[in-house]
């Protein structure tokens, strides 16, 4: 199962979002769509965020299926509608895909 995570402080802005696990979907030898698909979302949003905003974020992930993002400082606009749309994105997936993902977005 895929978790996802998202934590959002009390004002609703992004200090956190991690993803763990697979999906396991599929039988081993083949590939998992599903994976794949949050495999994109999440990389793909790393990459804008350092290439086409000055968000201070720190990135880790490993070849075991586990990401997160950290925001240490309050993220500008451009870098609220990256994380706004990939959110939109993992929440689609985890709705349509319920069996192999879940996900939970939490306020502090």
């Amino acid at each position: 199962m895929i978790r996802i995570k998202v934590l959002k402080d009390a004002d609703g802005c992004y200090r956190e979002l991690s993803v763990t696990g697979h999906a396991d979907s599929v039988p081993e030898d083949e590939y998992d769509l599903i994976c794949c698909a949050v495999s994109v979302l999440t990389i793909n949003t790393v990459n804008a965020l350092e290439e086409f905003t000055g968000a201070e974020f720190q990135a880790e992930a490993d070849e075991d299926g586990y990401m997160r993002i950290r925001f240490p400082e309050k993220p500008e606009a451009d870098a609220v509608l990256l994380l706004d749309t990939l959110v939109l994105g993992l929440s689609d997936i985890a709705q349509q895909y319920s069996d192999y993902v879940e996900m939970e977005i939490k306020e502090e």
